[in-house]
């Protein structure tokens, strides 16, 4: 302001962002670019907010329930993003006839790379609408069994009971073979081998068991 240069540098700055270039037959600014990424940034927290809502429901390690919160949540996330960047380009004055510009460069995007995130976005989606497990299903993934307590947009997480959770891509969870020990019902198998000495009463062996299982 001392120098009287912020005039200058607002008017040269909003010339900027109203400076409009062609991509195809759509007119584009800065200035529309930078509104939708913001909207976009925004429904992205919103979107976060959501889960951040429902974290000790989801994520309890106390509770024992199964409950389909994860997959309406992950639905509701899935809409608040969709949401989002339909209002972006609306906001930002992009024509909405330009959305196949963007999914021509995603497909760039996507064969440079991003195979993987894509698949896992997918995946969620499907794990959201077919319900194969939920939240508090007991599962069993590549060799991994433990409780679901997240179903997330590119992961799914898997408490082991080993005191950390296991981050399984969704993508994984489709395509590979999964077992649901809890898909029906809330009861699932636990082995054990216990050795005894040979010479151990059998009816001593079976008593002591049966209480150990009851405590």
């Amino acid at each position: 302001e001392n120098i009287n240069a912020d005039e200058f540098l607002r008017d040269h700055l909003f010339s900027i962002l109203e400076q409009e270039f062609t991509i195809g037959k759509y007119h584009i600014s800065p200035g529309s670019i930078f509104v939708f990424f913001l909207v976009l940034y925004l429904s992205f927290y919103l979107s976060g907010l959501l889960d951040g809502l429902f974290y000790d429901e989801k994520r309890t390690s106390e509770s024992s329930s199964k409950t389909s919160l994860g997959s309406i949540v992950l639905m509701l996330r899935l809409f608040v993003l969709s949401a989002g960047f339909v209002v972006g380009m609306i906001v930002a004055g992009i024509p909405l006839d330009s959305v196949g510009l963007f999914f021509g460069a995603l497909g760039v995007g996507i064969g440079f790379g991003l195979q993987g995130l894509i698949a896992n976005l997918i995946s969620g989606i499907i794990i959201a609408f077919e319900k194969p497990v939920y939240v508090g299903d007991i599962i069993q993934v590549d060799g991994e069994r433990g409780r679901v307590t997240d179903i997330g947009l590119r992961a799914t997480k898997v408490d082991t009971g080993d005191g950390a959770e296991h981050i399984i891509p969704n993508a994984t969870m489709i395509n590979q073979t999964m077992t649901n020990w809890t898909l029906t019902n809330k009861y699932f198998k636990l082995e054990a081998v216990i050795q005894v000495d040979l010479n151990s009463d059998a009816g001593t062996v079976i008593s002591v068991l049966e209480e150990r299982i009851k405590d």
